[in-house]
């Protein structure tokens, strides 16, 4: 509490997911699946978030966990989201704070926005 650290685990199939207190399906905290962010050297994180800009930027619930994470993640994040949600400029809504950290690639059932070079 208070950290705004996540753990990360190992999935492998979807049988066996529990639904969390805020209704998100998630493994069970197992220590045998447990992954060490940085240990394996090709780590892709799908990030979640209501809305992504071209940028990178998202929105989210407002926690800072994936923020935290993004800070010290080596391996590749990836943004989901619908073309329709889509948002031009969430800086220029003023809806990015200083620690908000983009995805590197936002992807839309259309296209794919690489925000790796800039």
């Amino acid at each position: 509490p208070g950290l705004r650290e996540m753990r990360w685990y190992r999935v492998t199939g979807f049988d066996g997911l529990v639904r969390s207190g805020l209704g998100v399906e998630e493994p069970p905290a197992n220590a045998e699946n447990e992954q060490l962010i940085g240990t394996e050297q090709r780590m892709l994180a799908i990030v979640p978030g209501l809305t992504f800009d071209k940028r990178g930027y998202r929105l989210g619930y407002g926690g800072g966990f994936y923020d935290t994470f993004l800070a010290g993640f080596d391996g590749i994040s990836v943004g989901l989201c619908r073309e329709a949600q889509l948002s031009e400029d969430l800086r220029e809504a003023c809806v990015v704070d200083q620690h908000d950290l983009p995805v590197h690639l936002v992807v839309t059932e259309k296209r794919v926005l690489d925000n790796r070079v800039r």
